[in-house]
């Protein structure tokens, strides 16, 4: 993470925080699920990139 911050590229950031919140869901963990989700989607709406409607899903997805 720090690398991509380093060099720049916050898309790599982003796509980093969503796999990890990828990985707190697989492991039963919501709470950092939601922290690394909304890192990225905050990266990804600044971008412009559309992969942020991927990450609101998931952050819908957790909320019952």
């Amino acid at each position: 993470m720090e690398l991509y911050w380093e060099i720049g590229s916050s898309f790599l950031e982003a796509d980093t925080l969503r796999h990890l919140g990828d990985a707190h869901r697989a492991a039963g963990e919501p709470g950092p699920a939601r922290e690394a989700w909304t890192a990225a989607l905050a990266l990804l709406e600044e971008g412009g990139l559309e992969e942020a409607d991927e990450v609101r899903q998931a952050l819908r997805e957790l909320d019952p």
